[in-house]
Parts: C-alpha cells; structure tokens; sequence
C-alpha cells in the first residue's frame, strides 16, 4: 500500500503515474496489490469443543507437530476432502467395470 501513497499524476496524459516508473501507470499497481490482497484474504471460523475434544485437539497439535490449531482443522478438512474424491472414483471405476461407462473417443462424443 505505501507504493501508492507517491502517486501523481502524469502531467501530459493526466493518468496515475508511479514515481519509481515515470512509464508505469499506477492503476496496474492497485490491481496488482488488490490481486495478491484477494488471495491471501481468508475467512474466520470460530467453534466451540467440550473440553475434552478441545484438550484432544491440543495434544494432537503438539504430537503431530502443526503450526497451530488452525493448521491441524486444515489438515482434517483437506483430508476428508481427499477421501471423498478417492470414494468418487472408487464408485466411477465400479460403474465403468459393471459397463455403465462409456468409451469417449473424441469430445464429439460427448453429445
């Protein structure tokens, strides 16, 4: 952000010109920063656990070496996720081998 506190204006165009390139307008900055803002931004989720789950939760935090709390609730969910996709294409592979597939030899095909 401290990039464009030194904005001015260029006086031939009148655009938003960068001081440390008098070539590159400001405003692909503000995308720039805006971009990388949107990909690091994240959502905050709070729950609650009876103590018991919530000492659970710490033990294994500290045994299994995560960074934090929020990094061992990471590993659960990409986890689950995981075993969905792997259950997906367990049944995917059952149906083509009892003939429910169908072979694709071009993308025409699939009409």
């Amino acid at each position: 952000m401290s990039l464009l506190l030194d904005v001015k204006k260029c006086p031939k165009c009148g655009h938003l010109v960068h001081p440390l390139d008098k070539k590159l307008p400001s405003a692909i900055l503000v995308i720039q920063i805006i971009t990388i803002n949107l990909k690091t931004m994240r959502d905050i989720i709070n729950i609650s656990l009876p103590q018991e789950l919530a000492a659970l939760v710490r033990k294994e935090v500290k045994e299994k070496k995560f960074a934090s709390i929020s990094e061992y609730f990471r590993a659960l969910l990409r986890s689950k996720l995981e075993d969905k996709i792997l259950a997906d294409l367990n049944k995917s592979r059952k149906e083509i081998a009892s003939g429910k597939g169908k072979v694709l030899h071009s993308l025409k095909d699939l009409r």
